[in-house]
């Protein structure tokens, strides 16, 4: 994170926020935001009053994402605007899915109904500039931040095709990966 000019890093906390605040404070690098009860991008609303701008690297925390830095790199520095990053999208898959048109993205989708060929990484880089704080409210998730910067042409897509991705959406997937051999194949990339 640091190779993109990053100086901090905001970790959304929750539930936890008083156990994973206190791991955290000592780290100069990173700063947490509550967000019990709020929507899941409600944060970025907290940013925005705070002065922040810029673009700001997304992650969720329920992926794992082994991919060319050099390319998402390449890209922070080159696009002026919002990006997700997608990965190849199957129907077997459960996530956003998206609708491109001229190297923009026109709308994000879920269910295995609207499956396409572009799956959401929960990798995103979006630019504070391109927001408004009218925006936000307490309840505000990312669908209403990306429809809004798709309405305004400000969402764009990278497209990393060579990626080990994997979701742990419920503790069945976290126990499948962990007896599995993936987070050791993620440690030789």
């Amino acid at each position: 994170m640091k190779e993109l000019g990053c100086t901090k890093i905001f970790i959304t906390v929750g539930y936890k926020s008083m156990m994973l605040s206190f791991f955290l404070r000592k780290n100069p690098f990173v700063e947490t935001i509550k967000v019990k009860r709020k929507g899941n991008s409600f944060f970025l609303s907290n940013l925005i009053s705070a002065g922040q701008k810029g673009k700001i690297v997304v992650i969720t925390s329920d992926n794992l994402i082994s991919m060319d830095v050099k390319k998402f790199r390449n890209s922070y520095n080159e696009m002026q605007h919002s990006f997700v990053v997608c990965i190849p999208g199957t129907m077997a898959l459960e996530g956003d899915f998206l609708k491109i048109s001229n190297k923009q993205v026109i709308e994000i989708c879920r269910g295995p109904t609207k499956a396409t060929d572009y799956l959401l990484s929960g990798l995103q880089v979006i630019n504070l500039d391109d927001l408004t704080l009218d925006l936000f409210d307490s309840t505000t998730d990312f669908h209403k931040v990306w429809d809004f910067l798709i309405k305004q042409r400000r969402l764009s897509h990278i497209y990393l095709a060579s990626v080990r991705w994997v979701a742990i959406d419920r503790p069945k997937d976290l126990f499948s990966l962990i007896s599995s051999k993936y987070l050791e194949s993620l440690d030789e990339d």
